[in-house]
C-alpha cells in the first residue's frame, strides 16, 4: 500500500505506481491520491510555496463516496483530478509538516506522505482504507506505536 516504496522498488513514476496499486488491489477497498507540484524541472529553480494539484485520483470498487475531512478537507466531496490540495485535509497537514501523517476518522484510516526532492516539497501521496482494514497501512508507519491519533478538524497553520 506504499506508493513511494513501489516507485523505489520498480523504478517507475509515482503516478504509475499509484495507478497500478489501484488496479491490482481488490481487497481492501482503497483510495489513492497523488498530488504533484505544478512547477516542473530542477527544484533549485522553483520559486514560492508549492502549489499541489491532484494528478492521480483512483478508488477501487467498494471504497464508496466519502465526505471525510481526512481526505476532503473543508471542501467536502472526494478529491478530483487537477483540483488543488484540499484545505484542512490530512494531505495538507503532511505538506506543511514535511513528514508522514496518519489519522483515523469518519470510518477511514489514511496516511499522507510527502515526497521531497532536493529538500523541496514535490508531491504528497495519500492512501485511505476503511477503518476496520487499517492494519494494511501499518508497514508504512514504522516505529509509531498504537493507539494512532484520531484526526481532528483543527486548522492547519503554515510555518514559513
Amino acid at each position: 500500500m506504499d506508493v513511494a516504496a513501489l516507485h523505489d522498488a520498480f523504478g517507475c513514476a509515482y503516478s504509475s505506481a499509484a495507478l497500478r496499486l489501484a488496479e491490482v488491489v481488490r481487497d481492501p477497498p482503497l483510495l489513492v491520491v497523488l498530488y504533484e507540484r505544478e512547477e516542473r524541472g530542477d527544484p533549485e529553480g522553483w520559486t514560492g510555496p508549492a502549489v499541489l494539484r491532484a494528478r492521480v485520483v483512483k478508488r477501487t470498487a467498494g471504497f464508496g463516496a466519502s465526505s471525510s475531512r481526512l481526505i476532503c478537507g473543508r471542501r467536502g466531496g472526494l478529491p478530483r483530478r487537477d483540483k488543488a490540495l484540499p484545505s484542512g485535509s490530512l494531505a495538507e497537514l503532511a505538506a506543511y509538516s514535511g513528514g508522514m501523517e496518519y489519522a483515523e476518522g469518519d470510518n477511514l484510516a489514511a496516511i499522507a506522505k510527502p515526497v521531497l526532492w532536493k529538500g523541496r516539497l514535490a508531491k504528497v501521496i495519500v492512501v485511505a482504507v476503511p477503518w476496520e482494514r487499517r492494519s494494511v497501512l501499518e508497514p508504512q508507519l514504522g516505529r509509531q506505536s498504537r493507539p494512532y491519533p484520531s484526526f481532528d478538524a483543527r486548522a492547519v497553520t503554515v510555518a514559513s
